[in-house]
């Protein structure tokens, strides 16, 4: 295979056949065409991106994977977890979605699609579920390596990918049918990484106390002042340690001559990933 770039994209090419349609270089829209756009805003993952007034983008929350993960059951099989899927559409037709998955240590790069990094795992461009690869284009994004990998779906549908990841290294895949392709491309091209915020010690703790397993344990404590009813104890969540990665939350039960612990759990102060150490 021999990939041809030129001044609106890359070609590839196999025994000197062209596969597949030109894919154009990702340029800013311009100003006065995204004039009056709306702007979608991710702190926790660091990004935005605009979008034609009218459209409407709305969050899944975490896939079936990630909330059993999240659960502490352990997860069978090949689909990937991931934090959070944004599905923006015109208000009758998906127009594309962004999916967030875990961090991705391999470089967004066309080897790593198949050979090596599995890349086609994430997100609706899956060889296992029928998708034809035909052109792949190696872009830019605010300096960030962007992988666009265009294809046809199982059902002969045009179905379009691209790659990055955020500062944190989580892998971001923005995905679109041919279905207003043109507009997908202007919004696409308005991506760009913001600051993230970092989840402060008050979140993170109603984290934990928001988890299955925790919310179980202070339904017992039932007696006066929500103490222990043969105990007399004080159920306790806090902020034992500040971590490289965010926090270390300790719950336990505070009695009159010495505290009974629950549980540890490490709280990520990017993604809010909750992880119990006891």
């Amino acid at each position: 295979m021999v990939a041809v770039a030129t001044s609106g994209g890359i070609y590839c090419y196999i025994n000197n056949q062209q596969i597949g349609q030109n894919i154009p270089i990702i340029t800013q829209t311009p100003k006065d065409e995204a004039a009056g756009w709306q702007t979608y805003r991710n702190e926790e993952h660091g990004f935005e991106i605009k979008y034609p007034s009218g459209f409407i983008f709305s969050s899944e929350g975490a896939n079936f994977v990630q909330q059993t993960m999240d659960k502490g059951e352990q997860v069978s099989g090949t689909v990937q977890p991931s934090y959070d899927t944004i599905i923006f559409s015109d208000g009758n037709n998906e127009l594309g979605r962004i999916e967030i998955f875990h961090k991705y240590a391999e470089d967004i790069i066309e080897e790593n699609y198949k050979d090596k990094g599995y890349l086609y795992l994430f997100g609706p461009c899956d060889v296992r579920w029928g998708f034809q690869p035909e052109v792949f284009s190696l872009n830019s994004i605010n300096s960030v390596n962007l992988l666009t990998v265009k294809g046809k779906s199982q059902e002969d549908v045009s179905q379009n990918c691209n790659y990055l990841k955020n500062s944190d290294g989580n892998l971001i895949v923005l995905s679109d049918k041919d279905y207003k392709p043109d507009i997908f491309n202007q919004i696409l091209s308005t991506f760009k990484f913001i600051e993230t915020k970092d989840i402060s010690e008050e979140e993170a703790i109603k984290i934990v106390k928001n988890l299955p397993e925790v919310k179980n344990w202070l339904s017992f404590f039932t007696g006066p002042g929500s103490t222990g009813p043969t105990t007399g104890g004080k159920p306790m969540i806090v902020v034992d340690s500040k971590e490289d990665e965010g926090y270390k939350i300790h719950v336990y039960e505070e009695l009159s001559d010495h505290t009974a612990t629950f549980g540890w759990y490490s709280v990520n102060k990017k993604t809010g990933e909750t992880k119990s150490s006891f």
